[in-house]
This record gives C-alpha cells, sequence and structure tokens, in this order.
C-alpha cells in the first residue's frame, strides 16, 4: 500500500507530467530567432520524446509546439527560396524589392515565432491550452 494520493504515480502529479518540458519547449523556441534555429530542432525533439507520457494539458502544448515547429519551417524555407531568387533577379531591377520584401519577411516570421512561443509559455503557466 502506498501514502501517495490517486492523482500520483511515482511522486509525479499526473496532472502536471510534462508541464515542465512544455515549458522548457516554449522557452527554447522563443530563443529559437537568436540561434538561427538550433534550439528549435532541440524543442521540437523534446516536445516528440515527451509528448507520449505527459498529462492532457502538457500533450496539447506538445502538439502546438510541433505544428508551430513544422509551419514555421515550411514558412522560412518558402522565403529563403524566394529570397534567393529574388536575388538572382536583382541584375534586373525588379529583384531589389523583393530582395527587401522576402528579408522583411523572414523576419517577420521570426518575430511571430517569439510571440508565439511567448504567448505558449504564459498560457502553460496559466493552465491553459495554448
Amino acid at each position: 500500500m502506498t501514502d501517495l494520493a490517486p492523482e500520483a504515480k511515482d511522486g509525479v502529479d499526473v496532472k502536471t507530467e510534462g508541464k515542465p518540458a512544455a515549458l522548457a519547449v516554449w522557452i527554447l523556441f522563443a530563443l529559437t530567432p537568436l540561434t538561427t534555429g538550433l534550439t528549435a530542432v532541440i524543442g521540437v525533439i523534446v516536445a516528440y520524446t515527451q509528448k507520449a507520457r505527459a498529462a492532457d494539458l502538457a500533450r496539447t502544448h506538445f502538439e502546438t509546439q510541433i505544428r508551430l515547429f513544422w509551419s514555421a519551417l515550411i514558412w522560412m524555407v518558402l522565403f529563403t527560396v524566394a529570397w534567393w531568387i529574388s536575388l538572382a533577379l536583382t541584375t534586373v531591377v525588379i529583384g531589389i524589392p523583393l530582395v527587401f520584401l522576402f528579408w522583411a519577411a523572414i523576419l517577420l516570421l521570426g518575430a511571430w515565432f517569439m510571440v508565439k512561443a511567448v504567448v505558449g509559455a504564459m498560457a502553460l503557466s496559466a493552465d491553459r491550452a495554448p
């Protein structure tokens, strides 16, 4: 017989299991623009490995983090390819404004990613879904 409450398993509250890892992933995501994506890769690996054994709230955050990573990666690849094409088009005058347009889009994508990470961390701290 154990002294643990029915909501606890192995000394860990089942309702909050995975919450520290989900918060760590949000923090890693927030640092992503400063590390050129390295922390996002680490964060998505953590999210994939922790998702299966997490409580409902943390699992929801992990799923959101995984979706956020893949959507941001796809947009980053598309914007980067478009930027390189527009850079090649600078030999003709049409490429010059496009270079700045896609460079701004990449910066806005990084800002959006950081804001989503901060809002997600705040929601997790308040025990809300992302």
